[in-house]
């Protein structure tokens, strides 16, 4: 099969490119020009220059491709509105209308658990309601899907949606490693004591998922939750990193309710002011540490075949060495 990879130089794209290659699959990867590509050209993957802002470079890039991943997105805690809608909901229109320029007619998106919100969960399923966010990145990937399933119902494209949940493994810079910054630089408290489950999903076995769809015909219309299909809390999280990294474990906590109202209080303060920086609280942060991130991947494992092979803590060890190599050198 001949692949487009949109965002390959990022978390999951860079990996979804090493299992196609790894399958056998041709894989061209569209990146941007500022891009580091060492890892691409390491895996020998073909790159495209382009920006999915740019529909004349996505056209380029979709020639004599089959299937296109789109795994291109802004995501993150902070950042202006429009350069997310630009990215996430511009990006999917353009990407939209070039594969219907050039025939390419299979569209498998990695999309995200936000757009059914953040809050109130308790093993649900792709059938839950689509729920506006209170983040930028949330509700461009719901709008972003919305446009997905418009056009696969016009017949314009063939599409499948990959919702994950919290996407961790080597080459995470927007979740673990970010927890392990803040516990290292004594800036981490729990919301409601770390209770909450964190609805991991190990970046291979999201992969998977994704290689998965593209072989299953029957997937082109439907959406599929992806996530390690455990437990685990961020209780289990910061505790297991501590112990691993010889860190101090966090003492405080403070109460989802105080922790939204201080998230808000503090990125109004810092939109104000201009601020580059994310403030310690963002919305974004507090309502995936404070709410339970618990679904049921049922539909995949019933009609992908889908069978998480990659779990915390079992896994960690490996994320652990790309963190080191990274930030402790």
């Amino acid at each position: 099969m001949k692949a487009l990879v949109t965002g390959a130089t990022g978390f999951i794209g860079s990996h979804l490119a090493e299992v196609l290659k790894d399958k056998g699959w041709d894989v061209r990867a569209l990146v941007r020009v500022s891009s580091r590509t060492d890892f691409l050209k390491k895996i020998e993957v073909e790159t495209a220059a382009g920006d999915v802002r740019d529909k004349e470079s996505l056209k380029a890039a979709l020639a004599g491709r089959e299937v296109v991943f789109h795994a291109a997105a802004l995501v993150g805690e902070w950042g202006a509105a429009e350069d997310y809608y630009n990215t996430n909901v511009g990006g999917m229109k353009n990407l939209i209308d070039a594969c219907d320029e050039t025939g390419v007619r299979r569209l498998i998106d990695v999309s995200s658990v936000s757009v059914h919100g953040y809050e109130g969960f308790n093993r649900d399923t792709e059938e839950s309601p689509y729920v506006a966010s209170v983040t930028f990145y949330g509700d461009t990937k719901l709008e972003a899907e919305k446009l997905l399933w418009e056009a696969h119902a016009q017949g314009r494209i063939e599409a499948t949606s990959i919702r994950p949940s919290m996407v961790w493994g080597p080459r995470d810079r927007a979740f673990l490693t970010k927890l392990i910054l803040l516990l290292m630089r004594k800036r981490f408290v729990y919301i409601d004591g770390g209770r909450h489950i964190a609805g991991l999903a190990h970046v291979r076995n999201v992969c998977d998922a994704l290689f998965r769809a593209a072989q299953t015909p029957s997937s082109a219309g439907k959406a599929f939750i992806i996530t390690d299909d455990d437990e685990t809390t961020y209780r289990d999280i910061v505790e297991n990193l501590c112990g691993e990294l010889s860190l101090k474990k966090p003492r405080f906590s403070i109460s989802y309710g105080t922790a939204k109202s201080l998230a808000n209080l503090s990125e109004k303060y810092y939109r104000r002011i201009g601020a580059k920086e994310a403030p310690i609280l963002t919305k974004t942060g507090v309502v995936c540490l404070g709410n339970d991130l618990s679904f049921d991947c049922s539909r995949a494992k019933a009609l992908l075949g889908y069978a998480p092979r990659y779990f915390f803590p079992q896994s960690l060890p490996e994320y652990l060495d790309w963190f080191k190599s990274e930030y402790m050198r």
